[in-house]
C-alpha cells in the first residue's frame, strides 16, 4: 500500500496563506484591532494638536488668517515635537545649528512678542476708538496701522523663512 507524502513546503505555505480560513480570520481580526487602536489613540492624543486648533469645526475664517495661523501652529507643533523627543543633535552640523537658532528665535517671537504686539494693537485701537475728538480718521488710526504693518511684516518674514527652510521640517 502506497501512502501519499505531503510536502512540508506546500503545507507551510498553506498554513500562512489566506486560503487557510483560520489564518484569514486571525489576520482580519488583527487588522481591525490595529485600526481601532490607531483611531482611539489618535482621538485621545491627536497629531499636531496646535494646528488642529487653528481650524475649528463649524466656523468660517478668512483664508489669510488661516494660512498664517495654521503655519505658525505647525511650526509650534514641530518645535514641541523635536524638543520633547530630543532625537536630533543640533550641534552636529553648521546648517542644523543655524536652522535651530533661527527656529528658536522665531518661536520666541511667536510665543511672546507676537502676543505682546497684538495686545498693544488692541490697546491702541481701544484708545483711538474711545477718542471723540474731531481729528481725522487717518491721523487717529495711524499708530494702529503702523503696529499692524509691523506685525504683518514679521509674520511674512517668518513664513518666508519656513518655506526657504522646509527641507529641515521632517518628522
Amino acid at each position: 500500500m502506497k501512502t501519499k507524502k505531503i510536502k512540508v513546503n506546500s503545507v507551510s505555505k498553506w498554513i500562512f496563506s489566506y486560503k487557510n480560513p483560520v489564518y484569514r480570520l486571525f489576520s482580519e481580526l488583527r487588522f481591525h484591532y490595529r485600526n481601532i487602536r490607531f483611531s482611539v489613540i489618535n482621538f485621545l492624543n491627536p497629531l499636531y494638536p496646535k494646528w488642529r486648533s487653528t481650524l475649528p469645526k463649524h466656523k468660517n475664517s478668512d483664508i489669510s488668517y488661516v494660512i498664517v495661523e495654521s503655519n505658525f501652529n505647525l511650526l509650534l507643533d514641530f518645535h514641541d515635537h523635536i524638543n520633547k523627543n530630543n532625537w536630533v543633535d543640533w550641534e552636529s552640523d553648521e546648517q542644523l545649528k543655524k536652522f535651530y537658532d533661527e527656529l528658536e528665535k522665531n518661536i520666541f517671537w511667536l510665543k511672546n512678542e507676537r502676543e505682546n504686539l497684538s495686545k498693544l494693537i488692541e490697546k491702541e485701537f481701544f484708545k483711538v476708538s474711545s477718542d471723540y475728538t474731531t481729528s481725522s480718521t487717518l491721523d487717529k488710526y495711524q499708530k494702529v496701522s503702523e503696529l499692524e504693518k509691523e506685525k504683518q511684516q514679521k509674520e511674512t518674514e517668518i513664513l518666508t523663512w519656513m518655506m526657504q527652510n522646509r527641507s529641515f521640517f521632517w518628522t
